[in-house]
């Protein structure tokens, strides 16, 4: 035990001092909790290349509609529905992530979100996301105004399914497992990327300790405690992992909130595929963060 403190002091001492991860990486951070009693879910999304992304309203023919995030490069979709149903996503397939277009495995996640988000009930999203041989992996969190749940499954691990309550605070996840020790990043073969997503997580809580509005949810989760080129930072400005965006749902208000930072990111607009006299029953939001103020 004290080999294993003495070396976990270590690397964090020497990230802090003068290092970053110099993997190609994909992470994310997701946090679920409530704000004047409202259930509310966001994310952060942190990428090593400059994605294209654009907001997708789409009415189906059961009359559901779906509002997601969509990035044209890898195909991953993510958002909420009009029965107040949301879902977001932090990966704990971290090597295959390092290569999402390759891989394959964003867009398949992207589908199975998407038939999620067509179901009226929570049970049932949550029951295609857990599916052995379609389902989503990492940390997903599941939500609507009246239930919060949080999934954590590998392809090398049993699904775990929890239901938060977020009376007692806000429950974040980034990219190591916490259900199961060997999934996503670990102190055995990625210390410094298991450091950085563990003081990630623990930043992240204890900026949204007393965040009682909305809207404030996403600012909490950006921060600089450490120099501006370190990978401890929940804002990552790295060489090769930069936060491009971030996406924050309100779920009782059906409130989709997307945030841009415009030098990391392309962002194509608003894409609407519903009839022309619709209206809508999800409220899109979008803003600009100035990283000067």
């Amino acid at each position: 035990m004290n080999r294993d403190n003495n070396i976990l002091r270590k690397t964090i001492s020497e990230m802090i001092l003068n290092e970053h991860s110099k993997h190609l990486l994909s992470e994310c951070i997701v946090v679920a909790g409530q704000t004047g009693n409202q259930n509310v879910i966001a994310k952060t999304r942190d990428r090593n290349y400059k994605p294209k992304l654009k907001i997708i309203r789409t009415l189906f023919p059961n009359g559901t509609e779906v509002v997601c995030m969509h990035d044209q490069k890898t195909k991953y979709l993510e958002g909420m529905n009009s029965h107040g149903i949301g879902i977001l996503n932090s990966t704990l397939m971290v090597y295959e992530d390092e290569n999402p277009v390759e891989a394959g495995t964003q867009s398949d996640y992207g589908k199975a979100v998407i038939n999620a988000l067509m179901k009226s009930d929570i049970q049932e999203a949550i029951a295609i996301l857990c599916d052995a041989d379609y389902g989503i992996e990492g940390h997903t969190m599941v939500a609507n105004a009246d239930e919060i749940y949080v999934i954590e499954r590998t392809g090398h691990h049993d699904t775990v399914l929890n239901k938060l309550d977020p009376s007692m605070g806000f429950d974040v996840r980034t990219n190591h497992g916490l259900k199961h020790k060997d999934a996503g990043y670990t102190m055995k073969d990625r210390p410094k990327d298991y450091v950085s997503s563990k003081i990630r997580q623990a930043t992240a809580e204890t900026n949204l300790v007393n965040v009682n509005n909305f809207h404030d949810v996403a600012k909490a989760m950006l921060s600089v405690p450490f120099k501006k080129s370190s990978n401890l930072n929940t804002l990552r400005r790295t060489d090769n992992l930069r936060t491009s965006s971030q996406i924050a749902l309100n779920l009782p208000t059906k409130e989709f909130v997307f945030y841009i930072f415009p030098n990391e990111c392309e962002f194509k607009g608003i894409e609407e595929h519903v009839p022309e006299n619709y209206e809508p029953k999800i409220n899109i939001k979008i803003y600009q963060w100035n990283e000067r103020n």
